[in-house]
């Protein structure tokens, strides 16, 4: 029977396809025939993407090369299953994620390709069993290519819409019928938002807008904290999970459909953990798997947001402080680690912080690698950050399955305003089951934010005299130059422009040490750590610190 639709069908719409390109084609009609679902041939109105792309990446694309988040890969013949690609490039490709580069580029040529690129994924991608039709990758291609339609269907010809419809059909059916619940977090948001937007722009797809709105919502119920904050605390969480809220309200208002209360609450509450986790850079604190972001998407995520009055200095839920005094801003990790089931890219970081003048960063955690899970396992660890390590053990376990193990149970933290100064004081027990030891941090500002002031303690519960060495590393962002002055017990930082602190401590030895950095590479990029090292006491072993503002010359 498909021999002989074959011969009834025009040659002309299958112009330079093989056989078995058309034979695909009559498939994917026939699915859609045999589940009696009507084909859509249109959508009900333009879905607006607001995320810009990356021109550049673009431009590599049309001359024949994926660029893949720092991985090249040829497409003259386009194989979307190349050997040794790790599976999140592989996610990168099948996504259609690069049809936003395309469209930010813009032009005849860009939407040509696009569609030379939709055409042959539908021809040499076939059935639910390929890997690119896991529920991650399948929902990321349905949005992608309902959002960007507009843009690569522009002057299309109608044999092109044809193939798009029937291959989007048969996705969105597969999609439907997968149940979200056990899914990881991201994924369901992504499901929902697929479905949903699927249901508000096809009209013969219309019973799907509830569906998704429910899966949506739920995600957003289960992952967003009272204080905006992703349950995973990391900043990086918030950035995919807040573009697609805005994404389903942008759709719902297109459709003339009233946002939920949840959905625009949820919105709002993310807008201010996001405000709070950026810099006066517009990018992100290195905390828990985040690195510091996209800087045009962060922009366009602000200006959406719109400006705070007064600025947030506690996240409770999250367990962030905040401190901003004149040009010093510091950001103080105060939080238990991430439930369990959300603990996969959690860091060993607790009473960590950042130290941010003006728009330089000056103190800094090592960051995370986009991909590598070597390299984000080891920077994962309590020696990557602005904190106190005792006896080379991190203040909570990593597990080798990437979950955490023994951690603290008890965060104390008081965020206080004293004679002018900002300071927050905390203490976590995440070394007392292996150590006996609780860590007391206390961090504040004076003087307009010239002078931190920085104390660590180190109560030892045990009572059995000497119970190791501490360490208290703070990492330097690759721009600051270092030097030891004064008999090596002070440290000079030496900032671009001219600006630098001094850095003073006592109760423990100062070293310069070498360290890494991955804020937005692939790459570690040398720097260098200021390391403070003592003995524990008996009793209670107190290390004090010091950065102060000077002039250089």
């Amino acid at each position: 029977m498909i021999h002989a639709l074959l011969h009834k069908e025009k040659t002309e719409p299958y112009k330079g396809f093989s056989q078995k390109d058309k034979f695909e084609r009559l498939r994917l009609l026939f699915s859609q025939r045999l589940l009696k679902k009507n084909i859509p041939s249109a959508l009900s109105f333009e879905i607006k993407d607001p995320w810009p792309g990356a021109v550049d990446k673009a431009r590599l694309l049309i001359n024949g090369c994926f660029d893949l988040d720092g991985v090249l890969l040829e497409h003259t013949q386009p194989n979307w299953d190349p050997i040794g690609l790790d599976e999140k490039h592989f996610y990168r490709l099948n996504n259609f994620d690069w049809l936003r580069d395309l469209k930010t580029l813009g032009g005849a040529q860009a939407r040509q390709k696009g569609r030379q690129l939709i055409t042959h994924w539908i021809l040499h991608s076939r059935g639910a069993q390929s890997k690119a039709w896991t529920p991650n990758i399948l929902a990321m291609r349905i949005y992608n290519w309902i959002a960007f339609y507009n843009f690569f269907c522009q002057s299309a010809p109608d044999e092109f819409r044809d193939l798009y419809f029937e291959s989007l059909s048969e996705q969105l059916n597969h999609l439907a019928r997968i149940h979200s619940r056990n899914l990881d977090d991201m994924t369901q948001i992504r499901i929902g938002r697929a479905l949903c937007i699927a249901g508000l722009a096809l009209e013969e797809y219309s019973f799907l807008h509830e569906k998704g709105l429910e899966v949506f919502l739920r995600g957003l119920k289960d992952q967003i904290l009272l204080d905006g904050g992703h349950i995973s605390r990391s900043p990086a969480a918030l950035i995919p999970l807040l573009c697609a809220a805005h994404d389903v309200r942008m759709a719902l208002q297109a459709a003339h459909q009233k946002s939920s209360l949840l959905l625009q609450s949820s919105i709002e509450r993310m807008n201010n953990a996001l405000r709070f986790f950026c810099y006066n850079d517009k990018q992100l604190a290195l905390f828990h798997g985040t690195q510091k972001g996209d800087v045009q998407i962060l922009t366009t995520l602000l200006s959406l947001a719109g400006r705070q009055h007064k600025m947030q200095k506690t996240l409770p839920q999250s367990g962030f402080e905040r401190i901003a005094m004149g040009r010093t801003q510091l950001t103080i990790d105060v939080g238990v680690p991430a439930p369990r089931g959300h603990d996969e890219y959690c860091h060993a970081s607790t009473l960590a912080f950042e130290f941010c003048y003006g728009k330089q960063r000056v103190f800094t955690n090592c960051g995370t690698h986009p991909y590598s899970p070597e390299w984000q396992e080891a920077l994962r660890h309590t020696a990557a950050h602005n904190t106190a390590q005792i006896n080379e053990l991190d203040s909570a376990e990593i597990l080798d399955n990437g979950t955490i193990g023994r951690k603290p149970l008890s965060i104390e933290c008081e965020h206080d305003t004293i004679d002018g100064g900002d300071y927050v004081s905390a203490m976590h027990d995440g070394f007392l089951s292996t150590n006996g030891i609780k860590h007391y941090r206390q961090i504040g500002t004076q003087n307009r934010g010239k002078i931190i002031t920085g104390q660590d303690h180190f109560e030892n519960i045990s009572g059995d005299g000497s119970n190791g060495s501490a360490k208290i590393r703070f990492h330097m962002h690759p721009s600051v130059r270092a030097s030891l002055i004064r008999d090596k017990d002070e440290v000079i930082l030496s900032l671009p422009g001219g600006t630098g602190f001094r850095f003073f401590c006592a109760g423990a030895h100062i070293s310069l040490e070498d360290s890494v950095y991955f804020g937005n590479s692939h790459s570690p990029i040398k720097t260098k750590q200021i390391v403070l090292s003592t003995q524990i006491a008996e009793a209670m072993t107190s290390v004090e610190w010091l950065i102060k503002l000077e002039e250089l010359h």
